[in-house]
């Protein structure tokens, strides 16, 4: 996880969006005999139909691949931050080899939707249930005063 804290920590993507919540994307990954079937695009087609149902204005992920990334682009998502593979070093060795043809580095893409507005937060109301009632304690035959 430090790699994609390194790609997320850059941006505040509740201030750049100007919303107070988003829904975030972690993985959006398929098995290679489900590739180029369009299946990815509507797996992001759908969280974004997810989102705006629940009034959740803004959808946020981190996406790996040049494919993906051009997945989400179409949809509407901007890139926020970049890291690219070839730079991210820890103890100043390469960590991504081998990452494909057009997999250039990882994105932090966003998507503020359109006509989607965060409702107003409700002001929290006691309920009777849980109030506790003071009890006074009356002096019991020892002598013992209460605690009053």
């Amino acid at each position: 996880m430090t790699f994609y804290n390194e790609v997320e920590k850059p941006v505040n993507v509740f201030k750049t969006l100007g919303v107070r919540k988003y829904f975030k994307v972690y993985v959006l990954a398929l098995k290679n005999r489900y590739r180029h079937r369009g299946i990815a695009k509507e797996m992001l087609l759908a969280a974004y139909k997810l989102a705006a149902s629940a009034f959740v204005p803004a959808i946020c992920g981190i996406f790996t691949t040049g494919h993906t990334q051009k997945i989400a682009e179409d949809i509407g998502f901007k890139k926020l931050n970049e890291i690219y593979y070839i730079r991210y070093l820890i103890d100043e060795l390469i960590v991504f080899w081998d990452t494909g043809l057009g997999n250039y580095g990882a994105a932090l893409m966003a998507y503020r939707i359109p006509d989607v507005d965060e409702p107003v937060d409700l002001h929290p109301q006691h309920s009777s249930r849980f109030a506790m009632q003071t009890v006074e304690v009356e002096e019991e035959e020892s002598g013992r005063e209460s605690p009053d």
